[in-house]
């Protein structure tokens, strides 16, 4: 959502917009580590781990600073200029 929603709006009346970012860490996914694929869904995290792994999983956050969500914004910007 963070390289969609115009953040400046939000500032101008007051609201502090945050975004989170997550580490996508490696999980087995029974194919192989060769054949990980981040960021599948949630389902997918579920079907592979414990509830103590999922929860430490959902714990790996962090909030997304302007600069990152500028640097997302441009790379969206970039792929799809091609």
């Amino acid at each position: 959502g963070a390289t969609f929603v115009a953040k400046s709006k939000y500032d101008e009346v007051g609201i502090d917009l945050k975004f989170e970012g997550v580490n996508l860490n490696f999980y087995s996914q029974r194919r192989g580590p060769e054949n990980f694929v981040p960021g599948l869904s949630i389902i997918d995290v579920m079907m592979f781990n414990n509830p103590e792994v999922i929860n430490r999983m959902l714990d790996d956050y962090y909030f997304l600073t302007n600069e990152q969500i500028t640097e997302n914004k441009r790379a969206l910007v970039k792929k799809y200029e091609k």
